[in-house]
């Protein structure tokens, strides 16, 4: 399933990269998605976000009440302009579900727009489209709260 998520922040994409590379920043986002459990690891370009989040009722059957969710995503170096993209995948440890994707990055809008397009597959056979429905809000919401998050830091 096609995930397409929209960001703007009111900050150079310097700054913007700097924030979006902080582990502060990313344990705030974890938190405010309900994470638990929250690991985070930033190695250069790359980051890492590791946390439990409550799993759709649909899937609790399958899953269980958590889900343990790995984000990574690993930024190029910046063009001219400060633009940069890179790559996301999501996974969900011991479930047959992944995103990978691209995310951008680039002037424009109050400062600087992002944008994060993937491909959500959950390979179970009958329920795997009905999961992806499910879980392709969630996700489009989990990149909506770097918005907000940052909104907050910015402000």
């Amino acid at each position: 399933m096609e995930i397409n998520a929209h960001v703007e922040f009111a900050t150079d994409p310097a700054h913007a990269f700097e924030m979006l590379t902080d582990p502060s920043f990313l344990e705030q986002v974890a938190l405010e998605s309900e994470g638990t459990n929250v690991e985070i690891s930033v190695d250069g370009n790359t980051t890492i976000s590791r946390r439990d989040l409550p799993a759709p009722d649909m899937a609790k059957k399958i899953t269980g009440d958590t889900l343990r969710v790995e984000e990574i995503v690993e930024w190029d170096e910046a063009d001219a302009d400060g633009s940069r993209s890179g790559t996301v995948t999501v996974t969900v440890k011991g479930q047959p579900a992944k995103m990978n994707g691209t995310v951008k990055m680039a002037p424009g809008g109050p400062g600087t727009v992002g944008d994060v397009n993937g491909d959500l597959k959950v390979n179970i056979p009958l329920m795997g489209k009905k999961i992806e429905k499910m879980a392709a809000p969630l996700i489009i919401e989990g990149v909506e709260t770097w918005e907000s998050v940052g909104k907050k830091r910015l402000a």
